[in-house]
């Protein structure tokens, strides 16, 4: 399922990232500031601080808290309580993802498995070239989970 409206698509996005900093941030700070660091390093910037991060983590995690809250309200109020419910369903799995693995596996399994796989199935449907119906020889897919079934993608 994807949102109607752009700055539903946009604020989706946006708080998506944010999620995934604020949560590795929140409860992986010191492996956080290590690999931050590292990149930074890498391209020759300073490092930052413990503290720095500290107050990243402290703000951005309540921002993207109610941003998601407003994001389901904005879904409820368009008719959308399906797209509510599912992304909520994807935000707490995600959560327990960055939870329980260390930040450079969960980072990588969330961009390697998870994020790329929802570009790629929005590309096709961009393209018209939607998976079909029931997705044969695909089994139950990420979509079934989120609610989509038997549709594997939705048409643009």
């Amino acid at each position: 399922m994807a949102a109607r409206y752009r700055a539903q698509w946009l604020a989706h996005s946006v708080l998506r990232g944010g999620l995934v900093f604020a949560v590795l941030l929140w409860f992986w700070p010191a492996e956080t500031r290590a690999l931050s660091n590292g990149l930074l390093a890498l391209a020759g910037a300073a490092p930052v601080s413990a503290g720095a991060l500290g107050a990243v983590a402290h703000g951005l995690g309540p921002l993207v808290l109610a941003g998601h809250a407003l994001l389901w309200a904005s879904y409820c109020l368009t008719r959308q309580a399906s797209l509510a419910l599912a992304d909520g369903l994807e935000v707490l799995l995600l959560g327990f993802l960055l939870v329980a693995l260390p930040p450079v596996l969960s980072a990588g399994v969330y961009f390697v498995f998870w994020h790329s796989l929802q570009y790629v199935l929005r590309t096709n449907a961009l393209m018209s070239r939607p998976l079909p119906v029931g997705c044969p020889g695909w089994g139950p897919s990420w979509a079934s989970f989120c609610g989509a079934w038997p549709r594997c993608w939705p048409s643009a």
